[in-house]
């Protein structure tokens, strides 16, 4: 009895911690509806990006060879386009497409990474935004308050957490 109870506090612990500090798992997670069909949104880039205008950016994008494209909803379009300040309002989204580099050209689609504006305290110190990786097709790989997008994103908080405008 006395082994099951240490077990089960343990266990009790470890998951807590987990929770806490973990990839950020969220109750109500935004589902890949929320972002279907962003091709027909506003394009932020008026040519296909490639390099490094961040300075950070980590394979999740294909790093500095890969090519990108980045679209932007209604709701975030005013502040992308400038007519509108900073932060983002909530319910914008932006999904960015990370292409492979193909012997110096866009080759394929390796993955969608996606930043939806949450309500206010959802991640109050990242800006509200919740981080999400998907597949091409849409099929989400991971999403919350992903440590690994805020140890880059944080370095935008002049901008909301983004690193886009229309200029690009």
């Amino acid at each position: 009895m006395k082994k099951l109870l240490i077990t089960l506090s343990i266990l009790s612990i470890v998951s807590f911690s987990l929770y806490a500090g973990g990839a950020g798992e969220d109750a109500t997670p935004t589902q890949s509806s929320a972002f279907a069909g962003y091709t027909s949104w506003a394009k932020v880039n008026s040519k296909t990006i490639t390099g490094d205008v961040t300075g950070v950016l980590g394979a999740a994008h294909e790093r500095s060879k890969g090519f990108r494209e980045i679209y932007v909803n209604k709701i975030g379009q005013p502040v992308e386009e400038g007519t509108s300040d900073y932060p983002f309002p909530e319910g914008s989204i932006i999904v960015k497409e990370s292409y492979k580099n193909k012997n110096g050209s866009k080759g394929d689609l390796s993955n969608l990474t996606i930043m939806v504006k949450r309500e206010s305290g959802y991640s109050s110190d990242y800006g509200d935004w919740e981080f999400i990786m998907a597949k091409p097709d849409g099929t989400i790989t991971s999403q919350g308050r992903l440590k690994s997008c805020i140890s880059c994103h944080r370095k935008g908080a002049d901008k909301d957490y983004t690193f886009i405008n229309s200029n690009m």
